[in-house]
């Protein structure tokens, strides 16, 4: 599935089950593809969606929002 945020998208594989209500994604970081010479996490990497400029970082922690982003979800095949 490709998982796509205004800031970028990702690839990553998708198992539907009805622990993760509808709506709702709960996506990995760490995807990789370890064929490829660069290991391919320019293409799966979670982190591509999140926004690193200051006025959305957390003001106490400086940290980006770990937990919750709004983001569109399509199938793809293959690659």
């Amino acid at each position: 599935m490709r998982i796509r945020s205004p800031r970028g998208s990702c690839l990553q594989r998708a198992r539907v089950t009805d622990r993760v209500p509808p709506g709702v994604i709960a996506a990995e970081h760490g995807w990789w593809f370890p064929e490829e010479e660069d290991g391919g996490w320019k293409r799966s990497n979670i982190d591509l969606l999140t926004d690193n400029s200051y006025e959305t970082c957390d003001p106490a922690m400086g940290a980006t929002n770990l937990r919750v982003l709004l983001c569109d979800v399509e199938k793809v095949d293959g690659r």
